[in-house]
């Protein structure tokens, strides 16, 4: 790793530690263990807010380091018809959301947000989180209630 990765790696980090003590919560907690692959730093946080699970997922690649947050909104089993949910999925994605897109990954629409990490700061990464967390909520029951 170059030194500039190094130090963007440790900016990153410590904007994410900041938010951890924001919110009076130990860091260490909730972290997951994980190795690195491949040269790349890889840190994970599992954490609830408001009424989601967020994954925290902060890596650092040769091209930048970058934090993603996702979040579960339901299991795609619970959904009758998906051809429906997947065009209102893209739909919102294209029209009504911002910061944050919907996906599927392994079974469950989810909500992600990602970012590069260079020059960001302690409120950016408290919006982003939220945005996450708000947007898992808003729309469960809309999305669940018409498919």
């Amino acid at each position: 790793m170059s030194d500039n990765t190094l130090k963007q790696w440790a900016m990153a980090n410590a904007v994410l530690v900041s938010w951890f003590e924001h919110f009076e919560l130990s860091e260490s907690q909730y972290h997951i263990p994980h190795c690195c692959e491949e040269g790349e730093l890889i840190k994970e946080w599992f954490v609830k807010v408001g009424t989601a699970d967020i994954l925290l997922t902060l890596i650092s690649t040769s091209a930048a380091v970058m934090l993603q947050v996702r979040t579960s909104v339901f299991e795609l089993s619970e959904c009758d018809s998906k051809e429906g949910l997947y065009e209102q999925l893209l739909e919102l994605n294209a029209t009504e959301l911002s910061c944050c897109a919907f996906g599927l990954e392994d079974g469950e629409v989810v909500v992600v947000s990602d970012r590069s990490m260079t020059n960001v700061n302690l409120q950016q990464v408290i919006q982003m989180i939220q945005t996450v967390s708000d947007t898992a909520h808003s729309y469960k029951n809309i999305l669940q209630a018409k498919n």
